[in-house]
């Protein structure tokens, strides 16, 4: 073989340089390209996870809506129960008060209508014609000439009830009494009872009925024997 000259010689180094760029090239062109595909898989990895995750957390979001409307619900249920309660209240107070009320009213009518009777009785007794034109309505109109209290009825009809003597009976006691608070009236039932040496009974019974007057006064209206 030949030997080579210095022009030979340097052509090939700068060949053999030349290929060996070449190959560099490729070689870092291929990891280049490996490396953008790993950052597209990573990418679409993290993608897969973010969508998951947000489909996650909108489940989530959907499960804390509906217990915040039931929530909500049984919050305006619960108010509602509340709001009835505190009438039912109101409504109980009210009427307790105006039970004792009434009860207060009834006793203190009670005691002013046996008052009252005791005093008419008196009156009938004593013949005090006078007394008993005060102590009744315009609807009885004491005779005394014939010792009877003349009553007129609702059917424009007149009867009598003649004057009671309280020597004929020892004892008096209310049978029952009916408190109308409405209109102001009370109807009253009286035993008459005496006393022997075997027994103690009635002898008779008389219905009263009082209305209240302008004067703030209890006023026989009626008196029947029963």
């Amino acid at each position: 073989m030949g030997t080579l000259t210095r022009g030979s010689w340097g052509f090939g180094f700068i060949f053999i340089v030349a290929i060996l760029l070449t190959a560099c090239q490729n070689t870092v062109n291929e990891e280049e390209a490996s490396l953008n595909l790993n950052d597209e898989a990573l990418n679409e990895e993290d993608l897969d996870t973010l969508i998951s995750t947000n489909e996650k957390l909108v489940d989530q979001l959907e499960e804390k809506t509906i217990i915040n409307d039931n929530l909500r619900d049984e919050v305006a249920e619960l108010e509602e129960e509340n709001a009835d309660l505190r009438e039912d209240l109101l409504t109980y107070r009210q009427q307790t008060l105006e039970t004792e009320q009434y009860v207060t009213r009834y006793q203190e009518v009670r005691l002013t209508i046996d008052e009252m009777t005791r005093k008419v009785f008196m009156a009938m007794h004593d013949r005090d014609h006078v007394l008993l034109d005060t102590v009744t309505t315009d609807q009885i109109e004491p005779d005394g000439d014939r010792n009877l209290l003349v009553i007129e009825t609702d059917e424009d009809m007149t009867r009598s009830f003649h004057y009671l003597q309280i020597d004929s009976f020892q004892s008096m006691r209310q049978m029952e009494v009916d408190y109308d608070r409405e209109n102001e009236s009370v109807q009253v039932v009286y035993g008459l009872y005496s006393v022997d040496d075997e027994s103690f009974f009635r002898n008779t019974t008389v219905n009263l009925e009082f209305i209240h007057g302008d004067n703030n006064e209890w006023l026989l209206d009626h008196i029947a024997y029963q």
